[in-house]
């Protein structure tokens, strides 16, 4: 017992001890629980994106049959790879896939990819309506030229099953 707090129970320095205790371990609990919130919120935000984009991608797909052949299978093959990054992504949102990186980085570069090919896919359908030619980034060639003929048909063919969740 301290020498000044003789026969005072609890002693004053105690008391503020034990109120300092309690004050951190509220506020390490309100940033712990801000925390799971906010991660809670980002899977939150990254599913709904994810839903986003399953449904343009299902708003997207009708517009291909109505392209000249070659673009049809391009488009296709696109639309492939954009099924591949949301199946990819959802995976990773289930916990399915363990990615090496952050969940959450890994799924918004998926995210991020699905919606640049399905720009790319929108606006070369616009294009075609208006009787202009269709052109693709660069990075969309990329990776056209990474698909032979045989995989682009493969891809014109399971069309209609691409982007169902």
């Amino acid at each position: 017992m301290e020498p000044r707090c003789a026969g005072i129970e609890p002693c004053p320095s105690q008391v503020k001890t034990r109120i300092s205790f309690a004050v951190g371990l509220s506020l390490f609990l309100t940033v712990a629980t801000v925390e799971v919130v906010l991660a809670e919120d980002k899977g939150k935000s990254l599913v709904e994106k994810r839903d986003r984009l399953i449904k343009k991608c299902q708003q997207v797909i009708p517009l291909i049959p109505s392209m000249p052949r070659q673009q049809q299978k391009d488009m296709a093959a696109l639309m492939g790879k954009t099924d591949a990054e949301l199946k990819v992504a959802k995976n990773v949102l289930n916990g399915t896939t363990r990615p090496l990186a952050s969940s959450d980085s890994v799924v918004r570069q998926y995210l991020d990819d699905a919606e640049f090919f399905l720009s790319e896919i929108t606006s070369c359908a616009e294009s075609t309506k208006r009787k202009k030619p269709c052109s693709l980034s660069s990075a969309a060639q990329a990776v056209l030229r990474s698909f032979t003929e045989d995989n682009k048909a493969a891809f014109l063919k399971d069309l209609p099953s691409f982007c169902r969740n």
